[in-house]
């Protein structure tokens, strides 16, 4: 007896003739079917109107296959509209987090990611929203699903970075910021370089943090937060007169309503090296602007002192 070597034949050799036959029809109207499709004719209609022959046995099998054919379009097609309406509200809620009405961007994005979990800019900016909740625990689960879903995602890779710092993970925050700074295409590397720098100053590791800035001003040399963590750095390290100039030029650097933090240093930096009436104008700029900023108390504190 002569060997069957194919494995197509093989299995049709298993098989009855009643079953061959089957078989071969079965894969004869499916080709059809895929003839059909590629001429935008409707399959059903050709078999209705008697003008495609299917024997009576085996309708069952062609309505079958036409069905799971059908069921996997509907799916495809619910699925799509699940992923448009998932950024429609990405971009609501990403509009409320620009505004800072946290509460609504947060309802927004979890309804997003009800409708597309596996879309990582969802997770990134639901992320983002968590942290500036202080709610770094649930920060850190998306951001990690986010750069699970798409492990090159830079951006994520950084806000882990910023997120590590604030959990204390100092040694994990540059390690995310290196791998950002090994993308060539990520547009911002200075918020690497600031990140880094942020996790060795958070450490204590002043001079450290210092070279980092330094790269960060390399990159961007009017970056508000490189040239007021950079200031900071000289003020640790005792360089009051660089650091005094640092900080005056991060004053012009900073945007209008970002400057509390080197207005404060910098009248710190000042009234370290006696000049009193620098100290009073730089306090006195974050006690106006920010009178529920973070250093605004700390600024009210030190003008008592310095008048």
């Amino acid at each position: 007896m002569q060997a069957v070597n194919s494995p197509s034949k093989i299995l049709l050799a298993e098989r009855s003739p009643a079953t061959i036959f089957r078989m071969s029809m079965f894969l004869a109207i499916f080709r059809t079917w895929i003839r059909l499709r590629a001429h935008s004719v409707d399959f059903l209609e050709e078999v209705a109107c008697g003008r495609l022959f299917v024997p009576s046995n085996l309708k069952i099998w062609s309505a079958l296959l036409l069905l799971s054919f059908l069921t996997s379009c509907s799916s495809t097609s619910n699925s799509r509209k699940a992923q448009e309406d998932a950024v429609l509200r990405l971009q609501s809620g990403t509009r409320f987090f620009q505004n800072q009405q946290y509460a609504a961007a947060l309802r927004e994005l979890l309804e997003a990611q009800r409708l597309d979990p596996r879309n990582p800019t969802i997770q990134n900016n639901l992320a983002l929203t968590y942290f500036v909740r202080e709610r770094f625990d649930l920060a850190l689960k998306h951001i990690n699903r986010a750069i699970e879903i798409q492990p090159q995602y830079s951006e994520a890779l950084n806000n882990r970075a910023r997120i590590h710092i604030e959990r204390g993970d100092y040694a994990l925050a540059v390690a995310d910021a290196k791998r950002v700074l090994d993308d060539l295409t990520y547009p911002a590397p200075v918020k690497a370089w600031n990140n880094i720098a942020l996790a060795h100053f958070r450490k204590g590791d002043f001079r450290e943090a210092r070279t980092a800035t330094e790269s960060a001003l390399r990159v961007d040399r009017q970056n508000c937060y490189a040239q007021t963590l950079h200031g900071r750095c000289q003020l640790e390290m005792n360089d009051l007169q660089a650091a005094a100039q640092t900080l005056d030029n991060a004053l012009a650097a900073c945007a209008e309503n970002q400057d509390e933090e080197a207005s404060y240093f910098a009248g710190l930096v000042h009234y370290k090296l006696g000049k009193n009436a620098l100290a009073v104008d730089r306090l006195e700029n974050v006690v106006r602007k920010y009178p529920q900023g973070e250093y605004a108390q700390r600024a009210k504190s030190l003008l008592e002192i310095v008048k």
